[in-house]
């Protein structure tokens, strides 16, 4: 069992060339967020090579007088594909 686990946590992320390089900040069971000066001052420490946020904002998809649905929309700091290297399937990388 404890093999079965340790192969999971090394290999879900194997797809991404720089995989052994990349980390996520968690604080606790959930990803930690910080403000934008915050990652300025992580991309400062040593072996740090670049800094990339994500985050969900909750939008209103419809409004109506008593209805309202929200969806999560997520969005990510301008280094997040190149980090991840994540393929496109449409659009383009640099817009």
């Amino acid at each position: 069992m404890i093999f079965a686990f340790v192969l999971h946590e090394t290999s879900y992320e194997s797809f991404n060339a720089h995989h052994d390089r990349v980390y996520k900040i968690m604080r606790g069971e959930e990803p930690a967020t910080f403000p934008g000066p915050v990652a300025d001052l992580i991309r400062s420490l040593p072996g740090v090579e670049e800094v990339s946020r994500q985050t969900g904002i909750s939008r209103p998809l419809i409004s109506g007088d008593r209805l309202q649905v929200f969806q999560e929309v997520p969005a990510a700091g301008s280094h997040f594909f190149d980090l991840l290297q994540i393929p496109f399937v449409r659009g383009d990388r640099a817009s």
